[in-house]
């Protein structure tokens, strides 16, 4: 059993489309990244405690863990302190998948140039 709850952020990205917040959609999903590692490394753990244990074995108990498991990965996840979604964010940046904050708000300004220039070519030819 696998017990995970995509984040809001990403179920209203894609209602509304993936291009309006991009840099923010990267960080989350990077962020979702050391959440589910985070999670996979607490379920391992979990197997090696003996099931015979204060809630015994059986279906309670794996949803207990997984719901556990589920909260504190999050924490661990917003921390940072993971490494595997900075490592993975610097070769990503590396190979150039990635678009960094910098360069998204780079674009906006040069397209924002481009449109006053053209409105003002627009004025000068009427």
């Amino acid at each position: 059993m696998m017990f995970y709850v995509t984040p809001p952020e990403l179920m209203q990205a894609q209602t509304r489309g993936f291009e309006r917040d991009n840099a923010a959609l990267q960080r989350t999903a990077l962020r979702e990244l050391d959440h589910y590692f985070a999670f996979m490394l607490l379920r391992e753990m979990g197997k090696a405690v003996p099931r015979d244990t204060l809630f015994g074995a059986g279906l309670e108990q794996e949803v207990y863990e997984e719901m556990l498991f589920d909260a504190l990965s999050a924490e661990i996840a917003k921390t940072g302190r993971l490494g595997v979604a900075r490592q993975v964010e610097a070769q990503l940046e590396a190979a150039g998948k990635l678009r960094s904050v910098q360069e998204g708000q780079a674009i906006k300004k040069s397209s924002a140039r481009a449109d006053k220039t053209s409105s003002s070519r627009k004025m000068d030819t009427v």
